[in-house]
Formats: C-alpha cells, structure tokens, sequence
C-alpha cells in the first residue's frame, strides 16, 4: 500500500506529533536529550511505522509494523504521564493528548483487525 499518506490514523498521527513538539518546546533546556527527547521520538514513531509497514510486501508485515505504532502510543502516554507528574504540562495539555493518543490507539487497532481479516 503506498497510499499510506491518505489513511486518516497517519494523518492523525502527523498531527498529533506536531503537538508534542509544540509541546514539548516549553520543556525545560535540560530535558532536550531526556524526556524532550523521548516523547518526540516516541510520537514520530507512531507516523513511522506505518508509513513504513506500508510500504512492505505483505498485509502480515503491515501488520507488524502497526503493532510497532501501538507500542509506541503506549510509550507515549507514560511518557506524558511522567511528563505531567513532574510539572511539565498542565492537566488540560495531558488530557488533550492522552485522548489523542487512545484515538490512534484504537485506528491502529482497527486498521491491524481490517488487514487480519485480508490474510
């Protein structure tokens, strides 16, 4: 599939990236290789790894791949729960993200249940 940029989880998860980094832009200078770090990598890998899975031969790696986007939707809500424990962002910023973030969560599920049925 090299439509990859047309399925709506990408595109959701292109923009929820673009909000952790905005977010995370007010995170303080000493974090850039901690947890400023972590959570942009952990947000692009969402948009990643599907674009990536979509490029594979086969529905089962697509598959594989996807699995790897829902990890790292999981990484990137314990990441904003630490992020939010220690002050970092306000309660109405967590929840924003932390309702994206089961959203995705639940596309990738969906979109790996639709492939599975196709093997």
């Amino acid at each position: 599939m090299n439509k990859f940029r047309d399925l709506k989880v990408y595109q959701k998860g292109i923009m929820f990236s673009r909000h952790v980094y905005d977010l995370t832009a007010c995170f303080p200078k000493s974090e850039m290789l901690g947890l400023t770090s972590q959570l942009r990598r952990a947000s692009y890998s969402i948009v990643l790894n599907i674009a990536e899975g979509a490029g594979s031969d086969s529905n089962r790696e697509f598959v594989r791949y996807l699995e790897h986007s829902q990890r790292s939707t999981f990484e990137m809500m314990a990441g904003m729960d630490i992020a939010k424990e220690i002050g970092y962002v306000k309660s109405s910023d967590y929840d924003i993200c932390q309702q994206e973030l089961t959203e995705i969560s639940v596309m990738l599920k969906g979109l790996q249940q639709s492939l599975k049925k196709r093997l």
